[in-house]
């Protein structure tokens, strides 16, 4: 009889299998990953599962292995012969799968398309490799993770891919790809396929059939066709439009269930359903932009500027913040404008403030309980003091008020993290919606006034004008290091305890709402 285990052989290490009653397996895969089988009454058996809970941890664990996960379906190798057990439930303190409750040995509902299969110490894949014509993006290597494929124009994937894209396999390496020579622009494939109502690269998605021009349905529709579509048209790395980004079709909706695997030549060998049925509107017209332009990282505008973030492609939000006596007059999304397919910002301008000529304006809104500007937000209703709770708020509700108050660039306050004198009058506002372009925040749609529930501890206020600390600042007994402090808006008092050289540990650095810091003991 053999003892599961590791055994040492110089610097080899080598897993002894036993088969001792219960003891389990990875079988099909590696070391580390497989179908799970047990051994019992002398035969290897497979396993299924109704409750998955725990169960990967219990069998790496039991095999001497941490950081579990399960296969996916498609990397699970099928078994064949005896299904052991069908678990329903498992603690991770039953050690073995045998201990885990289940139906009895051999009793099950499963076939072997239910199969179990796990994945142990994973160590995750790497950058993937360079390939001729082409590049793969990738954000992480987690298995399962997907990484784009985008091949050089001129050149494509005659491969499968899984929404455009390879997958990190339990192997620990990167699916193989590919790419060659784009015949289908060697060939007038791109004649029964267009963009419409947006530019040479990007629009609506449009077939030629029976001498029609029609749309396509989005069901279904993933990178694969963008990448099929984009190839056809001799362009390259495909993707899809968001429905408000596009012109939406009239007339006829040629194809539906369109699924593509990458390597088609045409959409038009995707397979889809009859030409003419589907069960679509117009409002779910597939739109697709190829080679796409990123926006500009530093865009500038009058009066103002654009704050980007570390994204710039198409859908990216970058926040604008106009300078001092100067508002947006145009609806916005949370402060910002975002990057259109055209790789233009959206079109947006900074204008003279008109609420700060009306000071009746400023009278029924103020900040309490911080500084000039920054603290709780006040209204001003039925000859009484009142709060607005945070429900909805979000960077279009800060920008009304600060500009309201003749300032801008608002940004939220967590009150979690800041010590402030609560307000002892009612909640006058709960459900506010601002679009930006409100002089008052009485303006924002909002649900009536009353006097709300509202819990003040959740409770969120607004900074204005917010300003930077200094980097490196000097404390007593210490520094802070390699640090950047945004005030007030930005407190992360936590973040900064650890990189503190100080004598006193009852001594903190703290960023206070006037841009100076605290020293708390």
């Amino acid at each position: 009889m053999h003892i599961m285990g590791y055994l040492t052989v110089g610097l080899t290490v080598i897993l002894v299998e036993s088969t001792n009653q219960g003891t389990v397996r990875l079988a099909g895969g590696g070391n580390n990953w497989g179908r799970v089988e047990v051994f019992h009454d002398g035969v290897w058996g497979t396993v299924c599962s109704d409750n998955i809970y725990n169960l990967d941890d219990v069998i790496c664990a039991q095999l001497g292995l941490n950081n579990s996960q399960f296969l996916e379906r498609v990397d699970i190798p099928k078994g064949t012969g005896k299904i052991w057990l069908q678990v329903s439930t498992c603690t991770y303190g039953s050690l073995s799968v045998k201990n885990c409750s289940h139906y009895g040995w051999g009793n099950h509902s499963c076939d072997h398309n239910k199969d179990i299969g796990v994945l142990c110490d994973f160590k995750g894949c790497g950058t993937p490799s360079k390939i001729a014509n082409g590049n793969i993006i990738f954000s992480n290597g987690a298995y399962n993770a997907a990484a784009r494929v985008v091949c050089d124009l001129g050149y494509r994937v005659y491969r499968n891919l899984t929404n455009g894209s390879v997958r990190c396999m339990p192997t620990g390496n990167w699916e193989s790809v590919q790419c060659e020579a784009n015949v289908a622009v060697q060939n007038p494939v791109s004649l029964n396929v267009r963009l419409s109502g947006g530019g040479v690269n990007w629009g609506l998605v449009e077939v030629l059939h029976d001498g029609e021009w029609g749309t396509v349905c989005n069901h279904y529709i993933d990178l694969n066709f963008a990448d099929v579509l984009c190839s056809q048209l001799g362009m390259h790395n495909g993707d899809i439009l968001l429905t408000d980004e596009f012109r939406k079709g009239a007339g006829k909706i040629w194809l539906d269930d369109v699924k593509c695997s990458g390597v088609e030549l045409t959409i038009v060998n995707c397979t889809h359903t009859q030409w003419g049925y589907s069960n679509c509107g117009h409002h779910e017209d597939v739109g697709v932009i190829c080679n796409p332009i990123n926006c500009d990282i530093s865009p500038k505008i009058e009066n103002g500027k654009l704050v980007t973030t570390s994204s710039t492609r198409k859908g990216s939000m970058a926040r604008v913040v106009c300078n001092q006596g100067y508002r947006v007059h145009q609806k916005l999304t949370n402060g910002g404008v975002k990057c259109l397919p055209n790789g233009q910002w959206e079109y947006v301008k900074c204008e003279l403030n008109v609420a700060v000529d009306n000071r009746t304006d400023t009278g029924n809104v103020r900040l309490t309980g911080g500084a000039r500007n920054w603290g709780l937000v006040e209204v001003f209703h039925q000859g009484e003091w009142g709060t607005v709770c945070n429900d909805n708020w979000d960077l279009n509700f800060v920008d009304v008020l600060c500009s309201q108050l003749g300032m801008s660039a608002g940004e939220i306050l967590n009150f979690g993290r800041v010590k402030i004198k609560e307000s002892r009058g009612p909640v006058w506002l709960k459900i506010v919606q601002c679009f930006g372009s409100e002089l008052s925040i009485e303006d924002c749609v909002n649900d009536g006034w009353g006097n709300h529930s509202c819990l003040l501890n959740n409770a969120f206020g607004v900074a204005c004008n917010p300003k930077g600390c200094d980097a490196t600042p000097q404390i007593t007994n210490g520094y802070i290091e390699n640090k950047t402090l945004l005030c007030p808006n930005t407190c992360d008092f936590e973040d900064f305890e650890d990189s503190v050289s100080r004598n006193n540990s009852n001594m903190d650095p703290r960023c206070t709402h006037n841009s100076y810091m605290e020293k708390i003991s």
